[in-house]
Protein backbone atom coordinates (compact mmCIF):
# COMPACT_ATOMS: atom_id res chain seq x y z
CA UNK A 1 0.00 0.00 0.00
CA UNK A 2 1.52 3.06 -1.23
CA UNK A 3 0.90 6.92 1.10
CA UNK A 4 -1.44 7.95 -1.96
CA UNK A 5 -3.46 5.26 -1.37
CA UNK A 6 -3.49 5.48 2.60
CA UNK A 7 -4.54 9.10 2.29
CA UNK A 8 -7.44 8.20 -0.46
CA UNK A 9 -8.90 5.76 1.70
CA UNK A 10 -9.10 8.68 4.69
CA UNK A 11 -10.32 11.42 2.31
CA UNK A 12 -12.71 8.55 1.21
CA UNK A 13 -13.82 8.21 4.92
CA UNK A 14 -14.74 11.48 5.90
CA UNK A 15 -17.96 13.07 5.43
CA UNK A 16 -17.61 16.26 6.40
CA UNK A 17 -16.74 19.82 4.68
CA UNK A 18 -12.59 19.38 4.67
CA UNK A 19 -13.17 16.10 2.28
CA UNK A 20 -14.05 19.26 -0.58
CA UNK A 21 -10.80 21.06 0.68
CA UNK A 22 -6.91 20.78 -0.56
CA UNK A 23 -3.86 22.31 1.07
CA UNK A 24 -0.44 23.61 -0.58
CA UNK A 25 2.42 24.78 1.23
CA UNK A 26 4.43 27.59 -0.86
CA UNK A 27 7.96 28.89 0.13
CA UNK A 28 9.92 31.87 -1.21
CA UNK A 29 13.74 31.40 -1.34
CA UNK A 30 15.89 34.42 -0.32
CA UNK A 31 17.10 37.14 -2.36
CA UNK A 32 16.49 37.19 -5.76
CA UNK A 33 15.42 33.46 -6.08
CA UNK A 34 12.02 31.40 -6.89
CA UNK A 35 9.25 33.45 -5.76
CA UNK A 36 6.05 31.07 -5.89
CA UNK A 37 3.97 32.62 -2.72
CA UNK A 38 4.46 36.04 -4.70
CA UNK A 39 2.89 34.09 -7.90
CA UNK A 40 -0.03 32.75 -5.66
CA UNK A 41 -0.71 36.43 -3.91
CA UNK A 42 -0.93 38.54 -7.59
CA UNK A 43 -3.33 35.01 -8.51
CA UNK A 44 -5.74 35.45 -5.77
CA UNK A 45 -5.91 39.33 -5.65
CA UNK A 46 -6.31 39.43 -9.53
CA UNK A 47 -8.27 36.52 -10.60
CA UNK A 48 -10.85 36.26 -7.99
CA UNK A 49 -14.50 36.20 -9.72
CA UNK A 50 -16.52 39.22 -9.62
CA UNK A 51 -19.08 39.95 -6.26
CA UNK A 52 -16.10 38.19 -4.22
CA UNK A 53 -15.34 38.96 -0.79
CA UNK A 54 -11.91 40.05 -0.39
CA UNK A 55 -10.08 40.55 3.15
CA UNK A 56 -5.76 41.71 3.39
CA UNK A 57 -5.34 42.70 6.88
CA UNK A 58 -1.32 42.83 7.54
CA UNK A 59 0.74 44.40 9.79
CA UNK A 60 2.97 46.21 7.41
CA UNK A 61 1.04 47.25 4.99
CA UNK A 62 3.52 48.83 2.03
CA UNK A 63 3.41 47.01 -0.88
CA UNK A 64 1.78 49.65 -3.67
CA UNK A 65 2.06 46.32 -6.15
CA UNK A 66 -0.33 44.36 -4.33
CA UNK A 67 -2.34 47.62 -3.49
CA UNK A 68 -2.93 47.91 -7.16
CA UNK A 69 -3.87 44.14 -7.65
CA UNK A 70 -6.95 44.71 -4.92
CA UNK A 71 -7.76 47.90 -6.50
CA UNK A 72 -7.87 46.64 -10.40
CA UNK A 73 -10.12 43.20 -8.89
CA UNK A 74 -12.19 46.11 -7.40
CA UNK A 75 -13.02 48.09 -10.20
CA UNK A 76 -14.40 44.06 -11.71
CA UNK A 77 -16.76 43.87 -8.77
CA UNK A 78 -14.88 42.00 -5.76
CA UNK A 79 -15.71 43.78 -2.42
CA UNK A 80 -12.34 44.33 -1.29
CA UNK A 81 -10.93 45.43 2.45
CA UNK A 82 -7.79 46.18 3.29
CA UNK A 83 -6.69 46.34 6.65
CA UNK A 84 -3.60 47.90 8.55
CA UNK A 85 -3.14 48.97 12.34
CA UNK A 86 -3.27 52.41 13.22
CA UNK A 87 -0.20 53.77 15.33
CA UNK A 88 -1.58 52.06 18.76
CA UNK A 89 -1.99 48.83 17.02
CA UNK A 90 1.35 48.48 14.95
CA UNK A 91 3.37 45.56 15.99
CA UNK A 92 6.54 47.56 14.49
CA UNK A 93 5.63 51.36 15.07
CA UNK A 94 9.14 52.61 13.09
CA UNK A 95 8.20 56.53 11.64
CA UNK A 96 9.61 54.75 8.13
CA UNK A 97 7.54 51.86 8.74
CA UNK A 98 4.38 53.74 9.19
CA UNK A 99 5.99 56.42 6.87
CA UNK A 100 5.14 53.63 3.89
CA UNK A 101 1.90 52.66 5.36
CA UNK A 102 0.57 56.25 5.74
CA UNK A 103 1.21 57.23 2.20
CA UNK A 104 -0.34 53.81 0.38
CA UNK A 105 -3.60 54.22 2.82
CA UNK A 106 -4.28 57.70 1.89
CA UNK A 107 -3.68 56.41 -2.00
CA UNK A 108 -6.38 53.58 -1.34
CA UNK A 109 -9.03 55.49 0.14
CA UNK A 110 -8.48 58.55 -2.68
CA UNK A 111 -9.00 55.54 -5.42
CA UNK A 112 -11.95 54.36 -3.39
CA UNK A 113 -13.45 57.77 -3.24
CA UNK A 114 -12.81 58.47 -6.91
CA UNK A 115 -14.09 55.29 -8.44
CA UNK A 116 -16.68 54.10 -5.83
CA UNK A 117 -19.72 55.25 -8.30
CA UNK A 118 -18.35 53.20 -11.09
CA UNK A 119 -16.90 50.07 -8.60
CA UNK A 120 -20.89 50.39 -7.10
CA UNK A 121 -22.12 49.45 -10.53
CA UNK A 122 -20.03 46.35 -10.64
CA UNK A 123 -20.78 45.39 -7.54
CA UNK A 124 -17.45 45.77 -5.68
CA UNK A 125 -16.04 48.18 -2.97
CA UNK A 126 -12.87 49.05 -1.92
CA UNK A 127 -12.37 50.19 2.05
CA UNK A 128 -9.10 51.13 4.28
CA UNK A 129 -9.85 49.87 7.82
CA UNK A 130 -7.83 50.99 11.16
CA UNK A 131 -7.23 48.09 13.55
CA UNK A 132 -8.07 50.36 16.41
CA UNK A 133 -9.42 48.34 18.87
CA UNK A 134 -10.69 50.79 22.10
CA UNK A 135 -10.30 47.81 24.46
CA UNK A 136 -7.89 44.90 25.62
CA UNK A 137 -8.27 41.24 24.41
CA UNK A 138 -9.39 40.47 27.30
CA UNK A 139 -12.64 42.20 27.08
CA UNK A 140 -14.28 39.71 24.76
CA UNK A 141 -18.11 41.36 25.25
CA UNK A 142 -16.16 45.15 24.85
CA UNK A 143 -15.12 44.06 21.90
CA UNK A 144 -18.15 42.15 20.17
CA UNK A 145 -20.34 45.36 21.20
CA UNK A 146 -17.61 47.76 19.59
CA UNK A 147 -17.97 45.89 16.36
CA UNK A 148 -22.04 45.96 17.08
CA UNK A 149 -21.76 49.80 17.27
CA UNK A 150 -19.85 49.81 14.13
CA UNK A 151 -22.16 51.66 11.62
CA UNK A 152 -20.35 52.41 8.49
CA UNK A 153 -22.85 53.18 5.55
CA UNK A 154 -21.15 50.77 3.10
CA UNK A 155 -21.37 47.85 5.41
CA UNK A 156 -25.05 46.87 3.81
CA UNK A 157 -23.02 45.96 0.60
CA UNK A 158 -20.74 43.26 2.20
CA UNK A 159 -22.29 42.34 5.64
CA UNK A 160 -25.81 42.41 4.83
CA UNK A 161 -26.23 38.38 6.13
CA UNK A 162 -25.82 39.86 9.86
CA UNK A 163 -29.23 39.88 10.76
CA UNK A 164 -30.91 40.51 14.06
CA UNK A 165 -30.04 36.51 15.42
CA UNK A 166 -26.43 37.65 14.93
CA UNK A 167 -26.81 41.20 16.18
CA UNK A 168 -28.43 39.86 19.32
CA UNK A 169 -25.14 36.74 19.60
CA UNK A 170 -23.12 39.84 19.66
CA UNK A 171 -24.78 42.55 21.83
CA UNK A 172 -25.01 39.41 25.00
CA UNK A 173 -21.67 38.42 24.36
CA UNK A 174 -21.45 39.46 28.13
CA UNK A 175 -24.09 37.47 29.23
CA UNK A 176 -22.72 34.19 27.59
CA UNK A 177 -19.70 34.61 29.06
CA UNK A 178 -20.86 35.48 32.77
CA UNK A 179 -23.01 32.12 32.57
CA UNK A 180 -20.06 30.67 31.43
CA UNK A 181 -18.04 31.82 34.52
CA UNK A 182 -15.78 34.24 32.18
CA UNK A 183 -13.72 36.56 34.71
CA UNK A 184 -11.52 39.27 32.06
CA UNK A 185 -8.02 38.54 33.50
CA UNK A 186 -7.16 41.96 35.04
CA UNK A 187 -5.28 44.01 33.32
CA UNK A 188 -1.61 45.27 34.76
CA UNK A 189 -0.41 48.79 35.29
CA UNK A 190 2.01 48.40 32.69
CA UNK A 191 -0.51 47.36 29.87
CA UNK A 192 -3.35 49.21 31.05
CA UNK A 193 -3.06 51.63 28.06
CA UNK A 194 -1.44 48.93 25.54
CA UNK A 195 -3.65 48.27 22.70
CA UNK A 196 -3.99 44.89 21.06
CA UNK A 197 -1.21 44.61 18.30
CA UNK A 198 -2.30 43.34 14.43
CA UNK A 199 0.12 40.65 13.75
CA UNK A 200 -2.20 38.73 11.61
CA UNK A 201 -0.66 37.79 8.38
CA UNK A 202 -3.72 35.91 6.84
CA UNK A 203 -6.45 36.60 3.71
CA UNK A 204 -9.54 35.65 2.99
CA UNK A 205 -10.89 34.64 -0.20
CA UNK A 206 -14.55 34.23 -0.63
CA UNK A 207 -17.16 33.94 -3.82
CA UNK A 208 -20.10 35.14 -3.57
CA UNK A 209 -21.99 32.24 -3.84
CA UNK A 210 -20.21 31.29 -0.58
CA UNK A 211 -20.51 34.92 0.90
CA UNK A 212 -23.66 35.44 -0.24
CA UNK A 213 -25.35 31.98 -0.05
CA UNK A 214 -23.76 30.05 2.78
CA UNK A 215 -23.15 33.09 5.53
CA UNK A 216 -26.77 33.59 4.99
CA UNK A 217 -27.61 30.57 7.12
CA UNK A 218 -28.97 31.01 10.14
CA UNK A 219 -26.95 28.45 11.91
CA UNK A 220 -24.15 31.10 11.79
CA UNK A 221 -26.05 32.36 15.11
CA UNK A 222 -25.06 29.47 17.36
CA UNK A 223 -21.06 29.01 15.71
CA UNK A 224 -21.10 33.07 16.95
CA UNK A 225 -22.41 32.18 20.46
CA UNK A 226 -19.95 29.09 20.44
CA UNK A 227 -17.22 31.15 19.30
CA UNK A 228 -17.68 33.55 22.02
CA UNK A 229 -16.98 31.00 24.57
CA UNK A 230 -14.18 29.76 22.40
CA UNK A 231 -12.46 33.04 22.68
CA UNK A 232 -12.64 32.59 26.72
CA UNK A 233 -11.13 29.36 26.76
CA UNK A 234 -8.18 30.87 24.72
CA UNK A 235 -8.00 33.60 27.05
CA UNK A 236 -8.37 31.44 30.55
CA UNK A 237 -6.11 28.97 29.16
CA UNK A 238 -3.20 31.32 28.32
CA UNK A 239 -3.49 33.25 31.60
CA UNK A 240 -3.00 29.53 33.69
CA UNK A 241 0.50 27.26 33.34
CA UNK A 242 -1.40 24.52 31.09
CA UNK A 243 -1.02 26.85 28.41
CA UNK A 244 2.35 25.25 27.00
CA UNK A 245 0.78 21.68 27.28
CA UNK A 246 -2.24 22.36 25.87
CA UNK A 247 -2.89 24.57 22.71
CA UNK A 248 -5.25 27.73 22.61
CA UNK A 249 -5.36 26.95 18.96
CA UNK A 250 -7.21 23.87 19.60
CA UNK A 251 -11.07 23.85 18.21
CA UNK A 252 -13.95 23.12 20.27
CA UNK A 253 -15.50 19.92 19.54
CA UNK A 254 -19.19 21.42 19.63
CA UNK A 255 -18.05 24.45 17.75
CA UNK A 256 -16.53 22.41 15.03
CA UNK A 257 -19.56 19.67 14.84
CA UNK A 258 -21.58 23.01 14.05
CA UNK A 259 -19.44 24.41 11.53
CA UNK A 260 -19.20 21.32 9.40
CA UNK A 261 -23.28 21.45 10.21
CA UNK A 262 -24.07 24.10 8.47
CA UNK A 263 -21.68 24.19 5.82
CA UNK A 264 -22.55 20.42 4.73
CA UNK A 265 -26.05 21.06 4.66
CA UNK A 266 -25.64 23.82 2.61
CA UNK A 267 -23.37 21.93 0.35
CA UNK A 268 -25.42 19.02 -0.03
CA UNK A 269 -28.43 21.44 -0.77
CA UNK A 270 -26.99 22.76 -4.12
CA UNK A 271 -26.60 20.91 -7.70
CA UNK A 272 -22.92 19.86 -8.95
CA UNK A 273 -22.77 23.52 -10.98
CA UNK A 274 -23.43 25.65 -8.40
CA UNK A 275 -20.87 23.61 -5.79
CA UNK A 276 -18.19 24.53 -8.24
CA UNK A 277 -18.92 28.27 -7.90
CA UNK A 278 -18.23 27.92 -4.14
CA UNK A 279 -14.89 29.56 -4.53
CA UNK A 280 -12.87 29.74 -0.70
CA UNK A 281 -9.13 30.34 -0.19
CA UNK A 282 -7.62 30.97 3.06
CA UNK A 283 -4.16 31.97 3.34
CA UNK A 284 -1.55 32.16 6.44
CA UNK A 285 1.96 32.66 7.01
CA UNK A 286 5.10 34.56 7.28
CA UNK A 287 5.16 37.43 4.59
CA UNK A 288 4.01 40.55 5.16
CA UNK A 289 2.67 43.26 2.58
CA UNK A 290 5.86 44.89 1.99
CA UNK A 291 8.62 44.86 -0.57
CA UNK A 292 10.98 43.36 1.76
CA UNK A 293 8.98 39.93 1.95
CA UNK A 294 8.32 40.35 -1.51
CA UNK A 295 11.98 40.75 -2.72
CA UNK A 296 14.44 39.64 -0.31
CA UNK A 297 13.19 37.56 2.17
CA UNK A 298 12.88 34.12 2.40
CA UNK A 299 8.95 33.29 3.62
CA UNK A 300 6.01 30.60 3.63
CA UNK A 301 2.44 30.54 3.21
CA UNK A 302 0.22 27.78 3.55
CA UNK A 303 -3.23 28.04 1.48
CA UNK A 304 -6.20 26.09 2.12
CA UNK A 305 -9.00 26.05 -0.80
CA UNK A 306 -12.55 24.97 0.16
CA UNK A 307 -14.51 25.04 2.56
CA UNK A 308 -11.83 24.34 5.06
CA UNK A 309 -10.78 27.69 4.27
CA UNK A 310 -13.72 28.95 6.35
CA UNK A 311 -12.51 28.17 9.69
CA UNK A 312 -11.10 31.65 10.38
CA UNK A 313 -14.35 33.61 8.82
CA UNK A 314 -15.88 34.87 11.93
CA UNK A 315 -12.25 35.44 13.37
CA UNK A 316 -12.10 38.16 9.93
CA UNK A 317 -15.61 38.99 11.28
CA UNK A 318 -14.72 40.44 14.07
CA UNK A 319 -11.29 42.13 13.00
CA UNK A 320 -13.54 44.31 11.12
CA UNK A 321 -15.33 45.34 13.39
CA UNK A 322 -12.13 45.99 15.84
CA UNK A 323 -11.90 48.74 12.87
CA UNK A 324 -12.12 52.44 11.85
CA UNK A 325 -12.88 52.87 8.58
CA UNK A 326 -11.57 56.38 7.31
CA UNK A 327 -13.01 58.38 4.47
CA UNK A 328 -10.83 60.87 4.04
CA UNK A 329 -7.04 61.76 4.37
CA UNK A 330 -7.57 63.60 7.46
CA UNK A 331 -9.05 60.52 9.05
CA UNK A 332 -6.40 58.39 8.19
CA UNK A 333 -3.70 61.02 9.56
CA UNK A 334 -5.67 60.90 12.95
CA UNK A 335 -5.16 57.02 13.14
CA UNK A 336 -1.68 56.99 11.34
CA UNK A 337 0.01 60.06 11.62
CA UNK A 338 1.84 61.54 8.45
CA UNK A 339 5.38 61.79 8.86
CA UNK A 340 7.53 64.77 7.65
CA UNK A 341 9.40 65.05 4.47
CA UNK A 342 12.42 63.73 4.95
CA UNK A 343 11.00 60.49 6.81
CA UNK A 344 8.70 60.41 3.63
CA UNK A 345 11.61 60.61 0.89
CA UNK A 346 13.88 58.23 3.19
CA UNK A 347 10.73 55.13 3.54
CA UNK A 348 10.50 55.71 -0.30
CA UNK A 349 14.60 55.13 -0.95
CA UNK A 350 14.79 52.13 1.31
CA UNK A 351 11.72 50.87 0.59
CA UNK A 352 13.17 47.00 -0.15
CA UNK A 353 15.08 46.86 3.12
CA UNK A 354 12.21 48.04 5.27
Amino acid sequence: KTYDDAVARDVAARSDYSARSRVIELHNETGFSPKPLNVAKCVLYSLMPPGSVIKVPDSLWQSHFYASLIAGSSLRGCRSLVIAPSLRSAPSPGPHLMARANGLMKRLVVFGNAMDDYIEREGGILKVGLYAPRQGSGDIAGRFQQAVDLREPWMSRVYHFFDEAMDSVASNAGRYLAEAGYRPPVPSEADSSASPKLHLKANLFASPRVWDGLMTDLGWSDILRLYVLYLARQQERSQTRDAAVHSIQEVPEELSRKVSEVVNTYYDSLSPEQQNAMVVFFTIGSANMDYRSQVMNGEVMVTIGGASGLAGVVDFILLAGLCEWPSTLEEVDALLPPPGWFMRRLASLVKIAL
